[in-house]
């Protein structure tokens, strides 16, 4: 009998809630004033203590163990030399990134590849001062593609020796400054027409296509030359003792160069 009681007061208690359980007045209007006072001046107490206070990293980030401190990360991110850096940084990569700009140096790259053509021929090399004026005119670009790889290199830092296609661009700029001074060398610098294929994602997406299938080009290469090599053996065999104008199909590598030549269409002395 207690035990059936106890159980429906304790369920009947159990549905009562909490503010009817335990009556209490309504505090009056000016106590209710006076707590929320309380209440903001408290948290503008609290809020002009930790803007005072010399050190305001969390307990997580000091050091604990084998946890170092980070307490210099919210001074680094005040420092405004920081600041202006990572700015400058941002300024770069959105300036030589910009659509207008590539198409501007792809503009540039193919001018410069035209000229190193019409530089070649006699009107410029008899001409002292229109060779003069083509040399100016090729520094000018150099300078122009230098300015455009140091604004890559401030905007990207060290990865940008991660990129194939940005080192590309700075090895071709760097061996055209350092060959600048020798005339041999001096005409390899046509190669710096090469930047195009880093310009037009059509030409990278071919040239990283070529790449992929090396392999299999590779397989391709070994089985044309086992056909060669068993052509070149039976050839001997069956023409090497033919009397011909030439030592055709004698020996094995006069028939592979046999071969060779016919396969090349200047087979007209074989024939």
């Amino acid at each position: 009998l207690s035990s059936g009681y106890w159980r429906k007061s304790l369920r009947y208690n159990s549905l009562i809630p909490l503010n009817m359980a335990i009556y209490r007045p309504p505090p009056s209007q000016e106590e209710s004033n006076d707590v929320g006072k309380d209440i903001v001046v408290a948290a503008v107490e609290k809020s002009i203590g930790e803007a005072s206070s010399p050190s305001t990293v969390p307990p997580k980030c000091k050091q604990s163990g084998g946890m170092t401190s980070q307490s210099s990360t919210p001074e680094a991110s005040r420092d405004p030399l920081i600041r202006n850096i990572y700015k400058f940084r941002l300024r770069c990569g959105e300036i030589v990134n910009h659509p207008k700009v590539q198409h501007a140096i792809i503009v540039l790259i193919v001018v410069n590849a035209i000229m190193m053509g019409i530089a070649t021929f006699d009107f410029v090399n008899d001409d002292p001062q229109v060779d003069q004026a083509f040399e100016i005119t090729d520094l000018v670009f150099l300078i122009i593609f230098t300015i455009e790889l140091g604004m890559q290199l401030a905007y990207h830092g060290y990865r940008l020796f991660m990129d194939g296609w940005l080192l590309f661009d700075f090895v071709i700029v760097v061996l055209s400054w350092s060959f600048a001074s020798l005339q041999i060398i001096r005409a390899f610098r046509v190669f710096r027409a090469l930047r195009i294929i880093t310009r037009i994602e059509t030409m990278r997406n071919l040239v990283a296509a070529l790449f992929d299938i090396m392999p299999r080009l590779g397989a391709i290469t070994a089985l044309l030359m086992l056909i060669f090599y068993i052509f070149g053996v039976l050839f001997t065999q069956l023409f090497g003792d033919l009397e011909l104008s030439g030592n055709y199909f004698t020996r094995l590598d006069y028939s592979l160069f046999s071969l060779f030549v016919m396969m090349t269409m200047e087979w007209a002395d074989v024939a």
